[in-house]
């Protein structure tokens, strides 16, 4: 039942009304963390990929980590609806065994970097595709017993 009403609600342009909204409400942390739980809903669908964002959700989130980034429980959970958006090496790892360590290493690992004035710039680096591309081919291809996820 739930899959097929997020399927419906992804036909009808539901992640970019969930973005919009994102963007629109800025200033409420309260609004902005039911947004993100549920653009990570709607990015764990099957159909994500026939009805993609047309908008761009990783600015949105951006401004709202930017605004509330003191607000631990609300950054981990951006960063999670980021992950959720944009990151195929997510996928990768998903349902399998300690896959959520790669997870969690991931939304970790994004918000020390957007933290950090010197991690900014490789922030701006993973908006763009190349970046992107860069952060799945190491993802895929670090195992779950990797250095990298270690901290969790």
């Amino acid at each position: 039942m739930m899959k097929e009403k997020c399927g419906d609600i992804l036909s009808k342009g539901g992640l970019d009304i969930v973005l919009a909204v994102i963007h629109a409400t800025q200033g409420d942390v309260a609004i902005q963390m039911s947004c993100c739980a549920a653009c990570v809903i709607l990015c764990a669908h099957p159909a994500r990929k026939q009805y993609a964002a047309t908008v761009n959700g990783v600015l949105y989130l951006y401004q709202g980590i930017q605004g509330h980034i003191s607000y631990c429980p609300f950054v981990i959970l951006a960063f999670n609806a980021v992950l959720s958006q944009i990151l195929k090496g997510i996928s990768y790892h998903r349902g399998k065994d300690e896959g959520s360590r790669v997870h969690s290493a991931g939304c970790l690992a994004l918000r020390n970097t957007a933290a950090d004035p010197k991690g900014q710039d490789t922030t701006l680096l993973l908006s763009l595709d190349q970046g992107i591309d860069l952060l799945v081919k190491i993802l895929k291809k670090s195992d779950v017993d990797s250095i990298l996820f270690l901290n969790h």
